[in-house]
């Protein structure tokens, strides 16, 4: 009975062997289920430090550290990170302590000292900086700074070279705006 525990377990450590040394631990698989660790190509249940090398993780992502090199990363569902996160492209939820980046966001991100990216289509919340080429939806923060917003911007600073909606702070800038209402306080729209 002893030799069949011992023998059972040791395959066990076996099966999950190669995993671990690939970055992680995925039940029941690398692929899917519930991981710990670095899985770069995961859907599930994902819990790990820092995410490095990641290309696709879909399903509830927890995440610890600073983001590493995730340039073609894309991400899907909900993703809480301590620290930071950064992506190719997110869409979801996306909450992080200290900033969220990516090329292109999509869905809802709350990033404390900040939120960047290309393009940003829905919600974005900073206390901080929040910053996009193009803004679609609705943007917080105390200095928000677009190239273009479709939408609202919410912040003491607002600024964007091409205004579609409405900018509410103690000032204001619409670079498409006519000469003398492009910089104004409290309000500024253009539709």
């Amino acid at each position: 009975m002893r030799t069949s525990r011992s023998a059972f377990a040791i395959c066990i450590l076996l099966l999950c062997a190669a995993p671990v040394r690939a970055g992680g631990l995925g039940l029941p698989s690398a692929h899917h289920g519930l991981g710990f660790g670095n899985l770069t190509d995961f859907s599930g249940i994902r819990l790990n430090i820092i995410d490095n090398g990641v290309q696709r993780v879909s399903g509830l992502n927890i995440t610890l550290g600073v983001p590493g090199h995730n340039d073609n990363a894309r991400y899907t569902g909900i993703s809480l990170d301590l620290l930071g996160h950064g992506a190719g492209g997110s869409t979801g939820l996306i909450i992080a302590g200290l900033g969220v980046g990516g090329d292109n966001l999509t869905g809802v991100f709350a990033g404390g000292l900040g939120v960047g990216a290309e393009t940003i289509a829905g919600i974005a919340l900073s206390v901080g900086y929040l910053r996009s080429g193009a803004l679609n939806g609705i943007g917080t923060g105390a200095y928000t700074r677009t190239q273009t917003t479709t939408g609202v911007t919410i912040g003491l600073f607002n600024s964007t070279e091409n205004l579609r909606g409405l900018q509410i702070g103690l000032l204001n800038h619409a670079g498409n705006n006519p000469r003398g209402l492009q910089w104004l306080p409290g309000l500024n729209l253009h539709f």
